[in-house]
């Protein structure tokens, strides 16, 4: 509802410890196939994550005139960004996990996903983590946050000239701007 994701779908779940013995191939020969390309030093190494500087760098260059099977790892890209940039955010907001890939592997069949509820589980987590005093920041979607606080405490709501949308987070894009 604040997000407009599913949440009565297929779970989003994903392993890295097994890779590649769940998945029969090595992690980064999926990413490559899946992406079109491996960020430069993860091949062979255990960092399971991409920058989204790399991915944003990649979207940025990408072509006019691009086939079918190109056009489809760019949006994989772009769903990775999201992904990591606006709904699964780590503390620092700069790294994705790859874990997510295989779910992006058929593009049909990736609205078939609780994108809804692993957000909100991202946040929860994130949130049990940051009550710790030595933590400094806070992962999770921060959007998904502030549209829950606004729609129940309406008083801290920034005004706004809009009627209600669908998604509701949509409602205080006019209104965050003008603070």
């Amino acid at each position: 509802m604040q997000l407009g994701l599913p949440v009565d779908c297929q779970p989003v779940s994903g392993t890295l410890r097994s890779w590649s013995k769940f998945h029969q191939r090595d992690i980064w020969e999926w990413c490559h196939e899946l992406l079109g390309e491996v960020p430069a030093g993860h091949v062979g190494t255990t960092k399971y994550n991409i920058k989204l500087k790399w991915l944003r760098t990649r979207l940025q260059q990408m072509p006019l005139d691009l086939d079918d099977n190109s056009l489809m790892q760019y949006a994989r890209c772009y769903i990775l960004y999201m992904l990591g940039g606006v709904l699964l955010l780590d503390k620092a907001n700069n790294t994705v996990l790859v874990r997510y890939l295989p779910l992006l592997a058929d593009y049909d069949v990736i609205d078939t996903y609780s994108w809804g509820s692993a957000v909100l589980c991202w946040l929860y987590r994130a949130m049990c983590l940051a009550i710790d005093y030595s933590v400094e920041g806070m992962g999770g979607c921060h959007t998904l946050l502030m549209s829950w606080i606004y729609y129940r405490l309406p008083f801290w709501a920034p005004d706004i000239m809009t009627p209600y949308s669908f998604s509701l987070a949509t409602r205080y894009v006019i209104g965050l701007h003008t603070l």
